[in-house]
This record gives C-alpha cells, structure tokens and sequence, in this order.
C-alpha cells in the first residue's frame, strides 16, 4: 500500500488533466479523483478491500467515518471540521503518512479525532503530523484523548518522523465530573501504544496526561528517538496552575523500555501516580532490552525534576541526584568469599550466601553449587528452573537454625537437589506449587519438626511433580500438629496433593522415606492426597519406620505410605536390596487392594512381597496385575506396634539412679528412652537416655538411668522390627 504512492495520485491527476484535485482513492490498483475529501473517504469507506487516500493541496474532513478496512491516507494538509472523525474498526489498520492535520485549538471539537476500537489499529509514520487541535469535553460520555482514543484491545505505534503537537483540552470535566486525561492520546484499559519514535510536545489537558493517559492494564512500549516532553496538565483544578505532565502512568498500568532511547537528555517527562519518590520503580525493561546511560538520561521525573533514572534488576526507579547507582539486587563477590557458585545465561559468578544465589538465579536454568555448608535464614522464591549441587564429596549441608522457619519455595519452577542436605528448623522446608522437585543421588532432607496447620509436612507439593532418586532420603522429621488423626493433610515426611483441576504425583525410583513421625495428626511417612498419584519405579526403595501418635505420643501405630481413596498406587519396576514399604490403602484402609503393577512373573511376586500391611502386617501379592494383600492375614486383627505400654514402676536405687519398668512392651520391637526436665518441649528436641532395650521373656523392659537433676520427665518409644 506504501509504495510509490504519490506518483500514482500525480500520474492519475495528470491523466485527468488536472493536478488540483482535491482527493484521490486507489485501491487494486485504480485511482480515483474525488472534488472533496468527505466525498473520498465515503467512497473508500464503502469499499469492501483496503485502500490509499491521498490529499492535494489544502482541505477539509467534516464528517465523520467508520473504517474496517485497511486505509493509509497521505498527501498534503487537512483541517479537522467540527464533526470531522475517523473510528478504526473491524480489526482494520489505519495508516497516516506525509500529511499534516489541524484544527481550532480553542475546545470547540467534540470528539477525538480517531477512535481505534478493539482489534484494530493505527500507524503513524514518517511525515505525519498533528500540529494544533482542540476538545471540549464537557459533553457526556466524552472525556478522554484530544486526538487519539484507544479502547481496549486497540493499539497505536508512532514512529520517527511523526509528530503531534499543540493539542489542548481545555474544559476541567465534561457534566458528570469525570476529570479529563490524555491530551494527545489516551489508552483504555488493554491497550497499547507502541512509541518506537517521533515526538509528542506541547500539549494540554486539564486532568492528566498532557500527552498520554495510560489506564490500569493498558502499556506504552517505548523505545528509539522517541520524545514526549513540555507537555503540561492541571490536574483537574482551574485555579491550579499548569505542571508538567507527559506520559502519565495510572495505577496498574506500565511503561516498558522496548530498546534504547536516543531522544536525548529529559526527552521522556513520566508521572507515574504510584511511584514519584526515590526508590520507586517507574518503568520495567523488557525482555532483551537494557538500559544504557543515554535510556537513562532520557527520562525525566515530572513531580520531581531532581531526580535520575536509574537501573534496578529489569526495572528502572528514580534515585537521588548526587547518589551513585547502587545496583539492585544480589551482587557477585570474589571466589575466596563466596557460599555459592552460580551458573546461568549471565555466566559463571559467585555469591556470598545460598540466599544471593537463589536470587540472582532469574536468567534462564541455573545450577547453583555449594561451595561449604551454610546457614539458611531467609525464605526464597523460585525465578527459573534451578539444580543445587554439591559436587565434592562432603555433603554441604543446608542448616536451618532451630527455630528457623525460611522455606524454599519453588512454585510452578523446578528444582533438583544432589548431594546436598536441608536441615533443621520448624516448618516446610520445600514447597511446590505446579511445579517439580527431584532429590538426587545422596541428597537428604532431615531433622525437619513442625507444627499448627500452615505446616503440612517437610516437603510439600501441591499439584506438581515430586521424585525421589537412588539413595536420596527424608528422614527423622516430625510434624506435631494437635488435631484429631484423619482429619488434616499432614505428615511428618512428605504431602503431595492434588485438586480437580491440577493432578499431582510422586515418583519412587529408590529413595528411602523412614524415622518420621506424625504426632496428633496426619500421617507418619509420605500421603498421598486426594486427585494424586504415586509410582513406584523400583530399585532399592524404602518406606519404613514411620509413625502416627495421638498428642501425647502414646498409642503409636505404623504410617509409612498413605494413599487416599480418591488416588492410584502403580508399581512399575522391580523393588531390590533392601527395599521395603509400608502402605495403609486409603485413610480408612479399608479394602484388600492396594495398587496395580506393569511387572510379571517372579519380580511381581518378589517385588509385591516387599509391601507390608501398616495394621494387619499382611505381606503384598499379585493378582494378574493387581497388588492384593495375603488373603490369609485377617484384616480385622489388628497388630500391636511396640505397645500401648506403661510404666509399672519407677523405682530410686541407693545409688541415686533410677529404675524404670514398662509393661507390656511388644514382642518384635526395641525401646529407646528419651528424658527432660520440661514437659512442654517437643519430643523432637527430648534426650536420649542410655542405650535401647528389647523386652524380656515377660514382656518387661528395664532402664537404668542416673539421677542428675531434681525433675525429669520420661519417654520411652519403641521401634518395630517388622
């Protein structure tokens, strides 16, 4: 449409025998001479194709037109009549290019020169130019953009060459007190303006945005030798005098650096309502754009003329004149003093703690490694997919403090840990949320304790992905949280939980899940929640030596694997080594099957035997490809495991030690005696008294302790040898 199209107007005006006609239309290619404007546009409005509209020497549009088809319009100049519009619709693109409107600048128009409605848009190129214009908004329902108005899902690009200038909405508010905004342009919500060039400059409103108005959720895309400056508003008070005001930025809407500004010093004036003072960001970078020292000299702050852009991660925000630019963010330091290696689109660099590293980990994959054992104190977020690796032989731990409660949350992201151990504290220590963890090879989650409802369990994952590899294992956690068992989603191990809408699952292909413990609540080992599934890849997998208590840590009964009644259990590789795994089918465990299996033959047999019912002690079976329990085990007999038991008698010796009895102790188990002198601690954090104790022929079990202090409290839990 662009192409050699002035030279097709003057050929056709010279056939014509006349180079003083006032409009021409071509499309496909046949020029058409028309005495006016208005009578162009008619003509080419009704055209069911796109087509050019070209202007000679000076006239006037009066009415207004509704374009749904493509149209560029060029020429000389044109004076914009009272009722002169244009409305872009349809999805059409409208062009203007080497050509020159105008009107009173007075407030006597109406109506924005063009309105873009949804899907549709207009282009200013080179030569296009706006040079005065004027609105009077005081008629309802118009109230915004003296030239340009975007509704939503529209959008306008200018680009070098182009101009507006002079445009003025003078009144204060149209007659139902809606302040008026956008001299030149204004963006509905959803819509964006694409300023890669030309300039904007001396116009007014009387509310907001001398020369752009952007809405809550609409963008300007900045970028080139764009300019909009010595554009001013009043802000919707007569009596106040005019400030500057250029792109005024609403609360919710953005301004983004598409590329780098070369409009020079102060050519970009923003008011952005949500951020004029020191520290505020006022602008993001887009991606692969950045911010070199003249993108930066080219913004100028209109509430605040003292202050500089400066860079902060991929956001610009305004700091103090005399400051030196602090960059934002974790910031790399030298090999000798680092905790961390990070490695990512930014290259190799080092940062003085895990948490830095995290941080800084937002440019594509990283791979973060340990370089010593650190203390992790503050929670994170994950930016990007993510693996934490020790790569020497150590084991670097990741230490909570005691009562440290930061969480690595991964989110929809994934993260991967090898050789790596998370330690300590209170409260989840890994959190998905659609996303994916995987423990590796020799990675271990342990010493994890908990309580109240927020916890859930040491690793959780919420409609996401959670797998454990090889040797990788969770061990000795404990969640503590006082609600009647069955009726929370908690386990001393791990939850992975999904929802109507978002599945979840776990992945075993080894690991070892054992020594956790759910006191008051939940589940000791792994549960799997409602709309979840777990796979059991075989290899050396154990699920074992996990257990659920009332509150007072009494009436323990093995909880190893859970899976709701709503969930799947699938085995698809043979279990080996040592693997062993207890399951209780379901919460109520209340029906004979527990799973299916791809295996056959002897590693479906061999592989099934390895499961063990957590309340009947029932062997697994296969039946075809189904997992059942050993029909000959009476389900409705219930184990006992490692109690209930009491202390008999507690009993001073001459010595000042004490002797403490408990009877009956389970056949099968060890008893370990854990002491304190308040009753309050949590059992996590009790001491281990002597040795463990297996009970005698009796069922009677002894211990010897000393008499070191005035008050003790005593515990003994047993572990079944199942």
């Amino acid at each position: 449409m662009k192409t050699d199209k002035l030279s097709l107007f003057v050929l056709a005006a010279l056939a014509c025998g006349s180079l003083f006609a006032s409009a021409w239309v071509t499309s496909n290619g046949d020029a058409k001479r028309y005495n006016t404007l208005d009578e162009a546009l008619a003509a080419a409005t009704a055209l069911t194709n796109s087509s050019t509209v070209a202007v000679i020497g000076d006239d006037t549009i009066s009415s207004s037109f509704t374009i749904t088809n493509g149209m560029e319009i060029c020429g000389d100049s044109v004076l914009i009549g009272n009722g002169g519009s244009l409305t872009v619709s349809g999805g059409a693109t409208l062009v203007f290019s080497n050509i020159t409107f105008s009107s009173s600048p007075f407030g006597i128009r109406t109506t924005p020169f063009v309105i873009v409605e949804s899907g549709s848009s207009v282009e200013l190129e080179n030569g296009f130019s706006i040079t005065k214009m004027g609105l009077n908004s005081n008629t309802d329902g118009v109230r915004f953009g003296c030239a340009f108005r975007v509704a939503a899902g529209g959008s306008i690009s200018m680009e070098d060459g182009a101009s507006i200038s002079g445009c003025r909405q003078a009144s204060q508010q149209n007659s139902t007190n809606v302040k008026t905004c956008g001299g030149a342009v204004w963006l509905d919500s959803g819509s964006m303006f694409e300023f890669a060039g030309g300039s904007i400059t001396n116009c007014f409103v009387a509310g907001y945005g001398g020369a752009v108005y952007v809405s809550s959720n609409a963008e300007v895309r900045i970028s080139g030798a764009a300019v909009a400056n010595g554009n001013k508003a009043n802000h919707g008070s007569a009596s106040s005098a005019s400030v500057a005001d250029d792109i005024c930025v609403a609360s919710g809407g953005s301004l983004t650096v598409a590329g780098a500004l070369s409009g020079g010093e102060d050519s970009i004036g923003v008011a952005v309502a949500d951020s004029p003072n020191v520290g505020d960001a006022f602008a993001a970078l887009a991606d692969g754009a950045s911010a070199d020292e003249a993108t930066l000299a080219a913004f100028v702050n209109n509430s605040d003329g003292s202050l500089l852009a400066s860079v902060s991660g991929l956001s610009l925000v305004w700091k103090e004149e005399d400051s030196e630019d602090t960059p934002a963010g974790p910031q790399p330091v030298g090999k000798s003093a680092a905790a961390v290696m990070l490695a990512n689109g930014d290259g190799t660099k080092y940062y003085a703690t895990l948490e830095d590293g995290f941080g800084a980990a937002t440019n594509g994959t990283a791979t973060i490694t340990l370089l010593k054992s650190v203390e992790f104190t503050n929670s994170v977020s994950l930016a990007s997919n993510v693996t934490l690796v020790d790569v020497t032989t150590n084991r670097f731990a990741v230490t909570r403090p005691a009562d440290g409660t930061a969480l690595i949350d991964v989110g929809a992201h994934s993260l991967a840990v090898t050789n790596v151990t998370l330690t300590g504290g209170v409260g989840r220590f890994l959190n998905v949320k659609g996303g994916s963890l995987t423990l590796d090879a020799d990675s271990e989650v342990c010493y994890v304790y908990g309580r109240g409802s927020a916890f859930v369990a040491p690793v959780t994952v919420w409609g996401g992905t959670f797998t454990m590899n090889g040797n990788a294992s969770i061990f000795y956690c404990m969640n503590s949280f006082n609600r009647k068992y069955g009726n929370s989603l908690a386990a001393g191990g791990v939850v992975v939980a999904g929802s109507e809408t978002a599945g979840a699952k776990a992945v075993m292909n080894g690991g070892r899940i054992c020594g956790c413990r759910a006191t008051g609540a939940g589940f000791g080992g792994i549960y799997i929640g409602n709309q979840a599934e777990i796979e059991v890849k075989g290899g050396e997998c154990m699920i074992w030596d996990n257990t659920t208590a009332d509150v007072f840590a009494s009436n323990r009964a093995r909880s190893n694997l859970t899976v709701h009644d709503l969930s799947s259990h699938t085995l698809t590789g043979a279990l080996t080594g040592n693997a062993q795994i207890g399951f209780m089918e379901g919460i109520l465990a209340d029906t004979n099957t527990f799973g299916a299996t791809t295996l056959s033959g002897a590693a479906a047999v061999q592989s099934a035997a390895r499961y063990i019912h957590d309340s009947t002690g029932a062997a697994g079976e296969v039946d075809g490809k189904t997992l059942i329990w050993d029909p000959s085990v009476d389900p409705s007999v219930v184990a006992d495991v490692c109690g209930p038991f009491a202390f008999t008698a507690i009993e001073e010796n001459d010595d000042g030690a004490w002797l403490l009895t408990i009877a009956p102790a389970a056949a099968g188990c060890t008893y370990t005696l854990y002491a304190s002198d308040d009753l309050s601690v949590d059992l996590q954090k009790w001491t281990q008294a002597g040795e463990p104790q297996t009970p005698t022929a009796s069922g009677e079990i002894s211990f010897t302790v000393p008499g070191d202090t005035a008050q003790r409290f005593w515990r003994a839990i047993g572990t079944d040898a199942y």
